[in-house]
């Protein structure tokens, strides 16, 4: 009499289910990745609609002021970054009021609420958002 393990039905049996096993391994591993992925996706879309919604305020900030009927020009003959550094300088003079006009969700406190802080290059803050932590942390650039 052979060992039990020892048959051909038994190690075909083993060998299959090794089979399955990493099948359903790797298709754990590869919907985990995707999933991961999806969520770094959302979380980049709304940065990148929260941040379309500070500059454009600004914008609106500095086109509204007679005071800074230079801004259009700039804009025009300059690339963004020119743009976005003179509203940055204009803010940091306070001639630009960043909150003003701003949607609710940059002044509550409920689940998901957005805020934000803009600092000069020194670490100093020019503005933020009145449901901004008291100490907001951020990475300098090098």
């Amino acid at each position: 009499m052979k060992p039990l393990f020892r048959s051909i039905r038994w190690q075909i049996q083993i060998w299959y289910s090794l089979l399955l096993f990493v099948i359903v391994g790797a298709f754990g591993i590869i919907a985990g990745q995707l999933t991961w992925i999806n969520l770094l996706s959302t979380a980049d879309h709304e940065i990148r609609e929260s941040n379309s919604l500070i500059i454009g305020n600004l914008r609106r900030s500095a086109l509204a002021d007679p005071n800074l009927g230079s801004f259009l020009g700039i804009f025009r003959a300059n690339s963004e970054i020119h743009a976005t550094a003179f509203l940055l300088e204009r803010l940091a003079n306070g001639q630009i009021d960043a909150i003003a006009n701003l949607p609710e969700t940059f002044s509550s406190r409920d689940p998901g609420y957005i805020y934000f802080g803009i600092f000069d290059a020194g670490g100093n803050l020019i503005a933020s958002t009145a449901n901004a932590p008291e100490s907001i942390e951020f990475w300098l650039l090098p």
